[in-house]
């Protein structure tokens, strides 16, 4: 299975600063998240409004990726990776886009609907905590083990 080819820069060979600050915003936004979460599952509800807020800000940060991608062009392919790779990397990037709308659309819809959709949203932990290892993991296979520095074109 071939990646389908998303508009690619000739130049440069990182991503550029609003790309950056969408990431690490995300995984600062993200960290809070899952730590008020998980603090709530222990019984504090009192966190419920931070955590409601930190999901809002999460599916904010989503839609603006998207917005985002949708009108620049990304930077090439780290020339280190194999075609697979990319083929892997382009599809566990998609997952996990797409995994910031449904993680805190169904943690919103807890509170609308009702709790039938709690299996929704702990699956959607899941799947986001795997896609998220295997990310983490490729590139620290290139950081650590190939020293290709690949980690420097999101720093």
């Amino acid at each position: 299975m071939s990646v389908p080819e998303a508009p690619r820069q000739v130049d440069g060979q990182g991503y550029g600063p609003v790309a950056k600050s969408l990431h690490w915003g995300t995984v600062v936004a993200l960290v809070g998240q899952f730590t008020v979460g998980y603090v709530m599952v222990l019984g504090d509800d009192d966190l419920l409004p931070l955590h409601v807020a930190l999901g809002a800000t999460v599916l904010a940060l989503a839609v603006a990726r998207v917005a985002w991608r949708r009108t620049h062009a990304l930077p090439p392919w780290a020339e280190t990776l194999s075609p697979a790779e990319r083929t892997f990397t382009h599809w566990n990037e998609r997952l996990l886009l797409a995994l910031l709308f449904v993680i805190p659309l169904s943690g919103l819809s807890l509170l609308v609907v009702d709790d039938d959709l709690l299996v929704l949203h702990v699956a959607s932990h899941l799947t986001f905590f795997a896609a998220l290892a295997a990310h983490v993991g490729l590139v620290l296979k290139h950081q650590l083990l190939d020293r290709d520095r690949l980690l420097r074109r999101m720093l």
